[in-house]
This record gives C-alpha cells, sequence and structure tokens, in this order.
C-alpha cells in the first residue's frame, strides 16, 4: 500500500516538473521550466498546510478560504499560463502577488502572530528566479517594493486596516506564531534546496565542456558494450565515433549519419507503435538506440540531467513504454 502511494506522489510529481516543456525551448529554459513548476507546487503545499491548519484553530473563515484561493493561484497558474510562466514579467508579478498577500495577512494578525517574516522568504527567493546581473530591475524593483510594505505595515504597528480589522481570535496568537515559524523553516528549506540546485547546475555547466572532450576522447568501452548489445560488426569504432561526434557538437547530420548505419530504426519504430515522432524526439532515440546512458546523453547533449530526464518521461509517455522496462534495452530491438 505504501509502495502504491509512493509510486503514485512520485508520478504526480514527474507530471508537474515535466508540464509545459516544450522541446524547441533551449537546455537552459527546460531547467528553468521544470525547477518553477517544482517551486510552485512545493509553494502550493505549503499554503495548503498552513490553510488547513489555521481552519482547525479557527473554522472556515474568509481568511481560511483566501489562503486557499491563494494555493489554487499558484498551483493552476503553471497549468494554464505556461505561455507566460517563463516570462520574468510573469513570476515579477507572482513575487509583487505574495508580497502583498503577506502584508495583508501581516496587517489582520497582528506582530505577535509573527506572520511579517514571509517577507523575509519572499527575498530570500529571489536570486533562484532571477540573475543579480541581468535582472537588476526586477530584483531591485521587488527588493524595494518588499521592504517599503514591511517598513508601512511596521510603522502602522501592523495595523493598516484599522484595529477593528485585526483577527478577533484573541489567545491564538502563540499557536499562529508556531504556525507561522513551521512554514517559514519549510519555506527555507525549499529555497536551500533550490539554491542548491541552481548553484550545482552552474558548476556542472563550467565543467561540461571538459567531461565532453574526455568523454569523445575514450570511447573503447562504449564501443565494446554497444557491440555486445547489437551483436553485430555492422557498426565500425569509426562509425560509432562519428555519431558521438555528431551528437556533442549538436551536428543537424546526425539522424542522417545514423540512418545510413541503422537505415530501417525509423521504419520498424513507427511500424510497432504507430506513433509518429518530431525530429528532436526521433534523435533521442537514435542517442538511445546507441545505448547511452542519461549522465552520457547529458555530456553530448550539453543539457542537464534533469532535461535529459524529462525529454525521456515525455517520450515513455508518447511511445507508451511501462515504466519498468528499461529504455535501452527497449530500443535495441528496433
Amino acid at each position: 500500500m505504501l509502495s502504491l502511494i509512493k509510486s503514485k506522489i512520485i508520478k504526480l510529481y514527474q507530471f508537474i516538473s515535466y508540464h509545459g516543456l516544450d522541446d524547441s525551448d533551449t537546455n537552459r529554459d527546460k531547467d528553468f521550466t521544470i525547477m518553477l513548476n517544482q517551486y510552485f507546487f512545493l509553494l502550493c503545499v505549503i499554503f495548503l498546510f498552513q490553510g488547513f491548519i489555521t481552519y482547525l484553530l479557527i473554522g472556515l473563515e474568509f481568511n481560511v478560504f483566501f489562503l486557499g484561493i491563494t494555493a489554487l493561484i499558484i498551483a493552476l497558474s503553471s497549468f494554464f499560463f505556461k505561455k507566460f510562466i517563463k516570462s520574468r514579467y510573469f513570476i515579477f508579478s507572482v513575487f509583487i502577488y505574495l508580497t502583498l498577500v503577506v502584508t495583508y495577512y501581516a496587517s489582520i494578525t497582528g506582530v505577535e502572530s509573527g506572520c511579517y517574516i514571509y517577507y523575509f522568504s519572499i527575498l530570500a527567493a529571489v536570486p533562484i528566479f532571477f540573475s543579480v546581473k541581468k535582472d537588476t530591475v526586477f530584483v531591485l524593483s521587488i527588493f524595494l517594493f518588499v521592504v517599503v510594505c514591511l517598513y508601512v505595515s511596521a510603522f502602522n504597528n501592523f495595523q493598516l486596516w484599522g484595529v477593528e480589522a485585526q483577527f478577533s481570535h484573541k489567545g491564538l496568537e502563540h499557536g499562529f506564531l508556531l504556525l507561522n515559524l513551521t512554514c517559514k523553516l519549510l519555506l527555507l528549506g525549499v529555497n536551500y534546496f533550490f539554491l542548491e540546485e541552481k548553484r550545482n547546475d552552474y558548476y556542472k555547466a563550467l565543467h561540461r565542456n571538459t567531461l565532453k572532450r574526455e568523454k569523445i576522447d575514450n570511447l573503447n568501452t562504449e564501443i565494446k558494450a554497444l557491440r555486445e548489445l547489437f551483436n553485430t560488426e555492422e557498426l565500425s569504432d569509426e562509425n560509432f565515433k562519428d555519431l558521438l561526434i555528431s551528437i556533442s557538437l549538436n551536428d543537424v547530420v546526425f539522424l542522417e549519419k545514423f540512418q545510413r548505419i541503422f537505415p530501417y530504426f525509423k521504419k520498424n519504430l513507427f511500424d510497432n507503435t504507430g506513433v509518429s515522432l518530431s525530429t528532436s524526439e526521433l534523435t533521442l532515440c537514435a542517442i538511445m538506440k546507441l545505448g547511452l546512458t542519461t549522465k552520457e546523453i547529458s555530456i553530448h547533449t550539453d543539457a542537464s540531467l534533469k532535461a535529459i530526464e524529462g525529454r525521456k518521461y515525455r517520450l515513455r509517455k508518447k511511445l507508451n513504454i511501462p515504466s519498468d522496462i528499461d529504455f535501452t534495452l527497449w530500443f535495441s530491438n528496433f
């Protein structure tokens, strides 16, 4: 039962992560889309958690309902606005909206609830989505807007709408403080995770070319494994090296070279699946036919592991290949 629930959660997380990916996007855009989907999903979970605990404390009121609406907006934004979600303006507007939400709740719950600490979570999330050098205007605008809202609220003792608009559930301030601190720590953990991911991607990009050259220079092991896989001598060392170099250099004639060596691959694939594939999807199929692992594909195509996993996930769904079947072995039959 637990394994079934775990597999369902993983599938849901994968579906959300890879939603909205476009093969025409650059590898960097694909990575950014995956990160955005994952962050919005986790943010939605945190808001739903806070809304649920608030409901247990005070029952169903407008403020609880508004938290649920906020979570719903965040969750559905990546589905209904997938054409705009990668836009810096769209992300900027999300930051502004969340700042206004924090300002509202900080003003009605008062300083005792500690709701104002969410301002710092918003500021901590800015480096995840914006580059200080390239997006200076956006970064400064968000920073100034958050600071202004924080100081205006603090100057008015977090009573922007007057004392009469303050939260009426006295005696629960301590409970709301603990809840806000818990959610703040969760957000800090999420922010740290994605900042670490961004840092790792940066260093991987720096070393990717070096790894690529090393991989091209040392192909003997791959050639032996490939020959064992196909049990054929039709793929010579020279042909295999030529194909790998074509992948690494993003050679537009890679598929043409591949077709010369495996002339029936495309036809057999279509005859068995009945699915028409785009050029990029067919290229990925051809690369996996060569027996390369996800890491090797990442190195040769100059793409991140997340981007390759996303492409393989969508290709598996399109070809209706069960998750328990090895991709490489499956393509070796064509």
